[in-house]
This record gives C-alpha cells, structure tokens and sequence, in this order.
C-alpha cells in the first residue's frame, strides 16, 4: 500500500510527489481537511496587514500559481 499526499482543486487531483508504481493499481480517495488559502493563513498569523500589504501578498501568490520547481505537468 502507498500513500501518496495531493490537493483536489474541486476539479482536479494534485499529487504532492510521484507515483513510486507503473502497473494498474486501485486505489481509495480519502478527503480529509479543507485547504486554507495561503493568503488567509498568513493574514491569520499576524493579523497587522493592511489592504496593500494584502494586495502584495495577492500578487505574489497570483505570479507563483503555476510555479512547478520544473516538474512536468500532464
């Protein structure tokens, strides 16, 4: 058995790592906590940001969406 950890987007899966097997396996789906936005839990954690500190963060988070650290995606 492997676990493997990834986000369901509400549309798609994405797997955290690669799958370590080539041949046909079943497999189980387990959902188990809801994924904050990462802007909410940095906002959360020191709760003295302003709008345009909030809007910077949104910039940066917007250009580093598709950011992959040169994985190919299919």
């Amino acid at each position: 058995m492997y676990a493997i950890k990834g986000i369901y987007d509400g549309n798609c899966f994405r797997l955290e790592q690669p799958i370590p097997v080539k041949e046909e396996y079943k497999v189980v789906i387990t959902f188990t906590d809801p994924v904050q936005k990462r802007q909410e839990n940095i906002l959360d954690y020191f709760g003295v940001w302003d709008n345009s500190d909030a809007e910077s963060i949104n910039e940066v988070i917007a250009e580093r969406k598709h950011f992959n650290m040169g994985r190919t995606v299919e």
